[in-house]
């Protein structure tokens, strides 16, 4: 195996942008990791009609794609770390059949078709899309009370409402991509996870309302090099949410564990891993 350059390709989750990721980003930087944390094609403010309607046919092939051309831009002399949270995880896990990488950290990760993402409290979250006609076509973008539910439960008031206002808009197809797998003809969310040779470390909040432990849990034993670590009093946002801090030490230690050649295993460095 070569060298690892140390390089950390960041993919940021629904709703949000690259910059939604800069506490994490920060955090990697600290551990001697240079950073790249792109934002998707049209996620951003100020989107007029005809743009939305653009951005809700978008598939999770299309930013795939995106990803997987920003990475090759790049030119790195060896793999990255893939770094993905919510639907971020997801496409970090495509992206992971599709390339070499050097391993995975999945924070909250969506899960790939195969895997029943649907639970009450995610539909509950994410209700105002069902409601919508047609909305795997349409974008969306979570109203106020649905952001609180499902997203920003574990922030104080000020934090919430900065949270509240950098919300952008997102695709539809990539939703029922997502959570209706079984109705996707083209499978687009897919993961043949045979391919993904390189370890994987899977993070998640048992507060979570979107990507329930149950749901994190089944992706983390998709993977024959994983580690589960299963944070307490964390939710969805868990960049935001006090506690924040406890997200870091686990991934500086499972780093360093692959610069040192050494496998990743749940009993190393006494993080707290718990049954659902």
């Amino acid at each position: 195996m070569p060298d690892l350059a140390p390089h950390a390709y960041l993919m940021h989750g629904m709703w949000c942008t690259g910059q939604h990721l800069e506490p994490l980003a920060a955090a990697l930087r600290q551990m001697d990791l240079i950073t790249h944390a792109p934002t998707l094609p049209l996620h951003r403010h100020g989107l007029d009609r005809d743009l939305r309607n653009n951005l809700g046919r978008h598939s999770l092939r299309d930013y795939l794609r995106f990803h997987l051309n920003q990475i090759r831009q790049l030119k790195l002399e060896s793999p990255p770390v893939l770094v993905g949270h919510s639907m971020g995880g997801l496409l970090a896990q495509m992206a992971a059949t599709e390339i070499e990488v050097a391993g995975l950290v999945l924070l909250a990760p969506a899960s790939p078709a195969g895997i029943n993402i649907i639970r009450p409290s995610s539909t509950l979250a994410t209700s105002h899309i069902l409601a919508r006609p047609a909305f795997w076509r349409r974008a969306n973008r979570p109203p106020r009370w649905h952001a609180r539910y499902g997203l920003f439960h574990g922030m104080d008031a000020f934090t919430r409402e900065q949270q509240q206002q950098q919300l952008v808009h997102e695709s539809g197809r990539a939703y029922f991509e997502i959570v209706f797998w079984w109705l996707d003809r083209n499978r687009a969310s897919a993961v043949d996870a045979a391919k993904v040779a390189a370890p994987v470390l899977v993070i998640a909040g048992d507060r979570d309302r979107i990507i329930t432990p149950a749901v994190a849990r089944k992706v983390y034993r998709l993977y024959r090099d994983a580690r589960l670590v299963m944070l307490p009093e964390l939710g969805h946002m868990m960049l935001y949410e006090d506690g924040a801090e406890q997200i870091y030490p686990p991934i500086e230690h499972w780093w360093r564990s692959i610069q040192r050649r050494a496998p990743a295993t749940p009993e190393a460095g006494g993080a707290d891993i718990r049954a659902d």
